[in-house]
């Protein structure tokens, strides 16, 4: 496990972890290199987020699983996303999807869960047809890709592929 301190006690506000290089400490641990995910043929270049508690900043056993998950199976998980968006659009052609997608950004929760934060622009036509209509998208919404692949349009209502679930089922 890796902890921060604060700076009145002279501590570092970076680390060096084992797998990601050098990590900075804001409000949560960013890796200081970015890393690519590619979805069909667009690339987004992110810096990993890595949720902390604020009291001890430490990064959590799940957390260092999780990522050591993503780092080997990265190819799967990008094939998973798209897989993901196409069901939830309802649509085979990823054009569509590529062209109002925007990563905005790869976390990791205190629980080892993965998810991914989406910017959506839906003034493509067809895509804002192909919601669900019980879904209320305003410019945003996540992806659980690991342990639970699922799109989590709002809080009330989230899709694992063709299931519909209610509530805070992740």
């Amino acid at each position: 496990m890796f902890f921060w301190k604060d700076k009145e006690k002279n501590k570092p506000t970076t680390i060096e972890h084992p797998v990601l290089g050098t990590l900075i400490k804001k409000t949560d641990w960013y890796t200081k290199k970015s890393f690519i995910i590619t979805l069909w043929d667009k690339t987004f270049d992110l810096y990993l987020c890595i949720y902390s508690n604020q009291k001890d900043a430490v990064i959590s056993f799940e957390q260092e699983e999780a990522i050591r998950y993503y780092l080997n199976n990265q190819i799967q998980i990008e094939r998973d996303i798209q897989k993901m968006l196409l069901n939830f659009f309802h649509t085979s052609d990823c054009s569509l999807i590529e062209k109002s997608i925007q990563i905005e950004g790869l976390n990791f929760t205190r629980n080892g869960a993965i998810s991914i934060g989406l910017i959506a622009d839906f003034s493509d036509e067809f895509l804002e047809k192909h919601i669900g209509e019980d879904v209320i998208f305003t410019d945003s919404f996540g992806m659980s890709v690991y342990p639970i692949k699922a799109v989590l349009p709002n809080e009330k209502v989230y899709y694992n592929f063709n299931n519909k679930y209610e509530g805070d089922q992740l």
